[in-house]
């Protein structure tokens, strides 16, 4: 994504639950060599936003992290080399008055080959005449994950 994309994207990314939604997966993803659009992509979310997630298909658990450390977990060496897409597969959007829901199936699209199934559960807020990101909840749909302890 070109800088005037990114501009583009965030600017228009406030707008509507759907457009924040959109403007997450654009801006995590990246090709051989880049990096995700780490400053744009963190005007996305309220600043207290927590998410709770299963970063990589084979870690063992959901970890609960602020947005830092997801920033600092998310993006390892191979990445970098190869690349990195979230590609949305099927959405729904609950909308009731200044909250929402964004349920996200999409695909972990590693520049290596690997592709994997998930899920994300968006909470966004509306507040001061924009949407915000408040809590993401993600797990590994792939059943060639191996199967952990859910307690």
């Amino acid at each position: 994504m070109t800088p005037s994309m990114v501009d583009a994207a965030s600017n228009a990314a406030f707008a509507s639950p759907e457009a924040l939604v959109k403007a997450a997966y654009q801006l995590i993803s990246f090709g051989p060599g880049g990096a995700p659009a780490w400053s744009t992509f963190r005007s996305l979310f309220e600043e207290r936003s927590v998410l709770a997630m299963r970063v990589l298909p084979h870690d063992p658990s959901i970890v609960v992290m602020s947005l830092d450390e997801y920033v600092a977990k998310q993006i390892w060496s191979d990445t970098r080399i190869a690349g990195y897409e979230e590609r949305p597969i099927a959405e729904t959007f609950t909308v009731t008055r200044d909250m929402a829901e964004a349920r996200v199936r999409f695909e972990m699209i590693f520049g290596s080959g690997e592709v994997y199934e998930a899920i994300d559960v968006f909470q966004m807020i509306r507040r001061r005449k924009r949407w915000w990101i408040v809590s993401i909840v993600s797990d590994c749909l792939d059943t060639r994950v191996a199967a952990v302890s859910r307690s």
